[in-house]
């Protein structure tokens, strides 16, 4: 993977989190560093597209594309973090997503 160098400060607990996947997943520490990078990134585009879709600042198809995941695993999403969204035709909604 080609990449960028990035130098930081991490808290001792995420120092101790990264030591601990490091053990658990037979990893060297650039390698943990960047998985739970990757993961934090993932959760903060979920995160931040359950709440554009929640506020109405998006439709439904737009932001399973800024979380990055399909429509249906954005439903599962939505639905297991008890998003509600108001939309003003859901079949539309849905509709114009899948034409994309």
């Amino acid at each position: 993977m080609a990449g960028i160098p990035v130098s930081t400060r991490i808290p001792r607990d995420a120092e101790q989190l990264v030591d601990q996947v490091m053990r658990d997943e037979h990893l060297d520490r650039s390698t943990a560093l960047r998985k739970l990078l990757l993961l934090g990134a993932e959760e903060y585009r979920r995160r931040t597209a359950l709440e554009a879709l929640a506020e109405g600042r998006v439709s439904f198809g737009e932001a399973a594309e800024m979380a990055g995941v399909t429509l249906w695993e954005f439903w599962d999403l939505a639905k297991a973090r008890k998003v509600h969204w108001v939309a003003g035709d859901v079949a539309d909604d849905v509709k114009q997503a899948l034409t994309r």
